[in-house]
């Protein structure tokens, strides 16, 4: 027999004496008649504050370093939600002025409409019936001009905003 198998048998030997009862050097570790396993554990958390248990250890580590931990916390949310409410107020103006600029295209395109056909019938009146035709057809061009022309560009910026 090699003296390397000795040496390995004798060292099974001394472990099978010593028993589960053996003292451990490392805590995870399981020593059986001859079997030995190791216990792996390990621990995350998500949010923005570690858990009670750390930031005591921080704070034994480096005394107040979990109150700066906190106050950067606290500001880091603060800034958080003003950049919302910006960012809500924002929208909001930009809904109103949206709304206004609709109100306003519809009360030109009806007063273009209705200047065109008021102007229409006076120079009908007056005996100038192809002017007056001429003023008719020139206003109702230009609103279905420009309510085709709109619809257009309404298309082609809700086709540029959709996804592939």
């Amino acid at each position: 027999m090699s003296s390397k198998w000795r040496r390995k048998e004798r060292r099974r030997q001394q472990l099978a004496q010593q028993g589960p009862q053996a003292p451990q050097s490392l805590h995870n570790v399981i020593r059986q008649q001859g079997l030995i396993k190791q216990q792996i554990q390990s621990t995350f958390f998500s949010g923005p504050l570690p858990p009670p248990e750390q930031l005591e250890h921080y704070d034994r580590v480096h005394p107040g370093l979990a109150e700066r931990i906190v106050k950067m916390t606290e500001q880091a949310y603060a800034l958080a939600e003003h950049q919302t409410n910006h960012r809500i107020t924002l929208e909001r103006r930009v809904i109103n002025n949206n709304i206004v600029l609709s109100y306003l295209g519809w009360f030109s395109g009806f007063s273009l409409g209705s200047g065109g056909l008021i102007a229409a019938i006076f120079l009908a009146l007056r005996g100038k019936e192809l002017t007056g035709a001429a003023a008719f057809l020139g206003a109702v061009g230009t609103l279905a001009g420009l309510f085709f022309y709109g619809r257009k560009k309404e298309a082609a910026d809700l086709r540029g905003k959709r996804p592939e």
